[in-house]
């Protein structure tokens, strides 16, 4: 389980080669959302699944009952911004077993 949150932390992004895929598709999604110290607590997700045609950048999911759209940062996207906006964005991080799909900012709606 991921322990604490690194600023400097860079995204790492897979090839979509088969055998990622593969593992992926045979692993169970978990999200883990940052709080305010720091540290990475296990969600509970209902559901999660990428979005069809969006080359596993878009997942949604289910947490608490809501519906949640997670977006990977990387791959030359930035993080939503921060400061006046930062109340609506929460800090999700993406794992299907030991693979680190992406780590996301998003807005819940």
């Amino acid at each position: 389980m991921p322990t604490e949150l690194s600023p400097e932390a860079k995204i790492k992004r897979f090839d979509r080669d088969a055998e990622y895929q593969q593992k992926l598709n045979a692993q169970p999604y978990q999200i883990f959302r940052a709080g305010e110290d720091n540290q990475w607590r296990p969600v509970l997700a209902q559901q999660c699944a990428p979005y069809p045609d969006q080359d596993d950048a878009k997942h949604w999911a289910i947490i608490d009952g809501k519906p949640v759209e997670l977006s990977i940062i990387g791959n030359g996207s930035e993080p939503f911004p921060v400061g006046d906006d930062a109340g609506l964005r929460m800090h999700y991080l993406l794992m299907a077993g030991d693979i680190t799909v992406g780590e996301c900012y998003t807005e819940e709606y």
